[in-house]
């Protein structure tokens, strides 16, 4: 077994093997010691307390003791199948959990998964229950870099499932937009402004500032909207939301039919634009987004879907408005206005008062105040539940972290190997089978991490992720 002292003997041979691994190449797996040195390869076996690694610098496969590894990236790919909706698990500890809701009484809350198959998790042990639909969505992703256009060229760059952009440029794609549609992704930046521009309806990919459809800028607080074709400006806020946070929800949608441009920060409606030329303007289906600097920052968890062009919801008032450099005064926020917490969001913007009562073959029941309502679980966006988020599940010294393809994230005891399957167990959650384990597809995990209540190691994996 290869513990620090001997991979220290490897000398050289190492140091090449950091040079290589540094790219973390998208087909090629890659090992990461708590030295931060790298070896990339294959993972030929992992056990309990050691892994089997294959790589062109060693003369044959080597054991290494996991007390050494600080994580294994591995690039799976995303194979979940397509269904009427994703139902996403937040746990007490912070883990997601991607699938279709499959049941819900008083102390579980079933979910079926494409990595692990149907799970059961403590309801106590969830914090949140989100939905989206998911067989409407025109694209999700990214889940490579193929069919996206960079200018300059590798000013972007594919990791994890994310863009990082390495420098000023812009990467796009033909053929993502209908007529009117919703984009959300998740934007983070590691500088202390963000500097981004989303060109949507685009009818040049190849261009990096074509001029049709719509620019939409994000610079520090300001946001700004103007034409692609005509360069005039359609509108300009400022969000608190951008400028005291370096990572933010940002949902646009938009259509090319009526010209209404809408943005959501964090879930909340921030904007709601609408171009007076819309007929001269030209529209393609395009999607550019624009770095507009050399400060990084990353794309992740990109979501295309249709929208139907209604806009539900309105931008909360302000003091002032700034439209075009003319500041015109608005009614000041009511401060008792009412609160939705305790409310159930509807995928049409409304929401509902009510009870989970059941969940049986994609429809869920409601208990509300106007009677029991039946409704596919497509229809809504958030559940109410009480009792959630109470209990959190006791760490254990053989604790893993596994990020799985479809953007779940899940801690859990390792406890065998079995062929493609890792064992887990946990107190959050458990199978049919078993109480408190599950078994996981290996091909399903893109990143294992290894120590992961080790505080000084923190700083190190972070450094990775971008």
């Amino acid at each position: 077994m290869i513990n620090p002292t001997s991979i220290k003997s490897l000398g050289v041979i190492l140091l090449l093997v950091v040079n290589v691994a540094t790219a973390e190449q998208e087909h090629q797996a890659v090992m990461r010691f708590h030295n931060d040195d790298l070896i990339s390869g294959k993972l030929k076996a992992l056990g309990e307390n050691s892994l089997l690694w294959e790589s062109d610098i060693l003369a044959e496969p080597a054991t290494f003791d996991l007390d050494h590894v600080l994580d294994l990236t591995l690039n799976a790919e995303n194979k979940a199948p397509e269904s009427s909706h994703v139902a996403m698990l937040t746990l007490k500890n912070g883990d997601q959990v991607h699938g279709q809701l499959g049941g819900i009484d008083e102390d579980h809350i079933d979910l079926n998964t494409w990595f692990a198959g149907p799970m059961q998790f403590g309801r106590s042990m969830v914090s949140s229950i989100d939905i989206q639909g998911g067989g409407s969505l025109h694209y999700r992703g990214p889940k490579n870099i193929d069919g996206w256009i960079q200018q300059p060229e590798q000013s972007w760059e594919y990791k994890r499932q994310s863009f990082i952009s390495r420098k000023a440029g812009s990467i796009a794609r033909d053929k993502l937009l209908p007529e009117q549609f919703s984009i959300s992704f998740t934007v983070e930046r590691k500088s202390d402004q963000l500097d981004l521009k989303l060109m949507l309806f685009s009818t040049d990919v190849d261009n990096s500032y074509p001029r049709s459809g719509y620019e939409l800028s994000f610079q520090r607080s300001s946001i700004y909207l103007r034409s692609g074709k005509t360069r005039n400006f359609l509108g300009s806020d400022h969000s608190r939301e951008l400028s005291q946070n370096d990572k933010a929800l940002i949902e646009v949608r938009a259509s090319s039919k009526t010209g209404k441009v809408v943005l959501l920060i964090n879930g909340k409606v921030a904007e709601v634009w609408s171009d007076p030329g819309v007929e001269s303007n030209d529209f393609g289906t395009g999607l550019h987004f624009i770095a507009g600097s050399n400060q990084v920052i990353r794309i992740s968890n990109i979501k295309i879907a249709p929208w139907d062009g209604r806009i539900e919801h309105l931008p909360q008032p302000r003091g002032m408005r700034i439209q075009r450099g003319n500041a015109e005064p608005q009614p000041k926020p009511d401060d008792k206005a009412e609160e939705e917490t305790g409310r159930m969001k509807l995928a049409n913007g409304d929401s509902l008062e009510g009870e989970v009562s059941s969940v049986d073959e994609g429809l869920i029941t409601l208990k509300t105040p106007l009677g029991e309502i039946k409704l596919p679980i497509e229809r809504l966006r958030s559940l109410n539940l009480e009792g959630l988020g109470t209990s959190e599940a006791k760490r254990e010294s053989r604790d893993i972290r596994a990020y799985f393809a479809d953007g779940s994230i899940l801690v859990f005891r390792l406890d065998q190997v079995d062929g493609n399957r890792i064992v887990g167990s946990s107190q959050h959650f458990s199978t049919q089978s078993r109480f408190g384990s599950a078994d996981f597809k290996l091909s399903a995990i893109n990143r294992i991490e290894f120590d992961i209540y080790n505080e000084k190691l923190d700083a190190l994996r972070s450094s990775r992720d971008w």
